[in-house]
């Protein structure tokens, strides 16, 4: 039995929630927005335009999930439609446009501040750090020299990104609690026999998003608009109780290509409710 548990591809035996490790896809995609915000690599309602692929000089091409494109796209609808090309743009910069982008020092860390690459401190054994790549963690890894293209594939969450469903979790309960990167916890508070209070465990604030709340306003509206808006790549996640705001992801993994020639790929969704006054 145990050898059958072992064995089995879905590793049953591994607590997925903390010591799991994946790519996020566009969940991601935040840090991407807060960054180009943080460093004013663009306005909030300058567009880019996006016509389904963005080709180097060196010709490797990148491509947009609608293979038609998205046409010019500002950071709201980026969220919400997920642009693969405007988070390009923002993070790794445009040779043809002179863009800069934020860069990947700068983007990993964000990573990091948004409690990425780093264990929560949740009270169970066992969980896992993830990956915030870098261009010496690439190295040390005899991965390779870093690439723009590494940049692009981190903004999105794809790449050499790795994560752990918790880290995502937490990510968006910071973006719903005004910039707080909290310390998850499983015991609030233990009780004697006849109810009296024994112990607490207060809540622990890690650290704090290092974004204004003007700007964090505007990633809300992007992931409200992401649920509720006509576009909006998370439509499905609709609530006749509630208003909710999130965030799709689809994250390609190594493995067998189907009849259409995509790749595996881990469906996400992460968010928050009620949108307005977040619990």
């Amino acid at each position: 039995d145990y050898t059958r548990l072992a064995s089995d591809i879905r590793r049953p035996l591994i607590n997925h929630a903390i010591s799991g490790l994946y790519p996020p896809g566009s969940t991601y995609k935040i840090v991407a927005a807060s960054g180009a915000l943080k460093y004013g690599v663009v306005l909030p309602k300058e567009t880019i335009p996006c016509g389904g692929r963005l080709v180097l000089p060196d010709g490797w091409a990148f491509d947009d999930w609608l293979a038609e494109g998205h046409g010019p796209v500002n950071l709201e609808r980026a969220i919400a439609e997920s642009c693969n090309i405007y988070f390009y743009n923002v993070a790794g910069g445009n040779p043809y446009t002179d863009l800069p982008g934020i860069g990947n020092p700068q983007l990993a860390s964000l990573q990091r501040k948004f409690g990425f690459g780093s264990q929560s401190g949740i009270d169970l054994p066992g969980e896992a750090s993830g990956v915030v790549p870098t261009s010496d963690w690439k190295r040390n890894a005899d991965l390779g020299p870093w690439v723009r293209g590494d940049t692009y594939h981190a903004a999105i969450g794809q790449g050499l990104v790795q994560v752990t469903p918790l880290q995502i979790a937490s990510m968006y309960a910071a973006l719903a609690n005004r910039g707080r990167v909290m310390r998850p916890r499983l015991i609030d508070r233990i009780l004697d026999s006849n109810g009296n209070v024994v112990e607490r465990f207060p809540s622990q604030v890690r650290s704090t998003l290092p974004i204004s709340e003007s700007h964090l306003r505007l990633l809300q509206r992007g992931l409200h608009r992401a649920v509720n808006g006509e576009a909006g790549t998370g439509r499905r996640s609709r609530s006749a109780y509630t208003v909710v705001a999130g965030k799709t992801g689809t994250a390609e993994y190594s493995g067998d290509r189907d009849g259409q020639g995509r790749l595996p790929s881990h469906a996400w969704f992460a968010g928050y409710a009620p949108a307005e006054n977040p619990e």
